[in-house]
């Protein structure tokens, strides 16, 4: 054969050999913002509700809500819950030793906490009812989120570089805001004010310090002479919403650590009405534990190493 053709040849085969199956076809140029956005979500805010969702999030849950055999070694990060510790995240969601003495989720969450409640766990200068009250909220989150899972269980997403991208913790940031979330949670009746309500979304959204001043509005009564505590702890319950409970929050704040009755129970009920995270982060998070669990070995885009 002429020298030509040879080398045609060997050429074309080399090209050939290189150029992946159509379904693995890699687009370099196609960067994670645009694969999110290819698939109908956000990438710029998409840490900030996975990140919420996944804070406090037990492997036993993880089993309950998601996949009855997820992995001890499951490549879920959460805060480490012990803040003794120097490790502030932990890489895989831990048991936390939930009894099986109730079938309740509730009895489940009360039994474990007044056993086993310390002041440095989960939350700092908050009581165990606070607590309690607390992860009551992240299973209204794990509730919804749990359908959002089942439909990508029944349709998954067909992109294969989508779930590349939802599990890199280190580019997307979900391990940058689990390490806020582990700050916060950590120092959380120290916040200052001004963050909580700029930041709700990192923790319950409205602790704060015990002597700290109400809004400089008279909270005593108003110019009708009805109590304006009143009249807002009426619209939160005529109409609970984040607007309706930041009202009620400014003229009588859940103080953390002091929640012992009903006589408080308004203010905390506001408080984590307003901590609610949105239906598109609700989204997110239920994203990012399909992804994690249904295909873990894709945990940075295909085209970076």
């Amino acid at each position: 054969m002429p020298l030509f053709p040879l080398i045609f040849l060997l050429s074309s085969t080399a090209v050939l050999a290189l150029t992946p199956p159509d379904g693995d076809n890699i687009s370099v140029n196609r960067t994670c913002g645009v694969i999110f956005e290819d698939n109908g979500m956000n990438y710029t805010t998409f840490s900030l509700g996975a990140a919420h969702g996944l804070h406090s999030l037990s492997l036993e849950e993880i089993r309950h809500f998601f996949e009855a055999e997820a992995p001890e070694i499951n490549k879920i990060p959460v805060i480490n819950t012990d803040f003794r510790s120097e490790q502030s995240l932990l890489f895989n969601a831990p048991l936390w030793g939930y009894s099986d003495r109730f079938s309740s989720w509730s009895l489940k969450i009360m039994d474990f906490l007044m056993l086993n409640d310390k002041p440095y766990f989960l939350e700092q200068g908050t009581n165990t009812l606070e607590k309690i009250v607390h992860q009551y909220h992240m299973h209204e989150i794990y509730e919804l989120s749990t359908i959002i899972y089942q439909e990508l269980k029944s349709n998954p997403p067909v992109d294969p570089d989508f779930c590349p991208c939802v599990n890199d913790v280190t580019a997307n940031g979900i391990l940058e805001d689990l390490a806020r979330f582990a700050k916060n949670m950590k120092y959380f009746a120290r916040q200052p004010r001004a963050r909580q309500t700029t930041e709700r979304w990192t923790s319950e959204g409205w602790g704060q310090k015990q002597r700290q001043k109400r809004e400089a509005e008279d909270v005593d009564n108003d110019e009708n002479g009805e109590s304006l505590i009143a009249r807002r702890e009426q619209e939160y319950l005529d109409n609970a919403n984040t607007e309706t409970a930041l009202n009620l929050l400014k003229v009588s704040p859940w103080v953390p650590g002091t929640f012992a009755g009903p006589d408080q129970w308004l203010s905390r009920s506001a408080s984590v009405t307003y901590a609610m995270i949105t239906e598109e982060q609700i989204r997110d998070f239920a994203t990012f534990i399909f992804c994690k669990l249904n295909q873990p070995e894709f945990d940075h885009p295909r085209d970076l190493f």
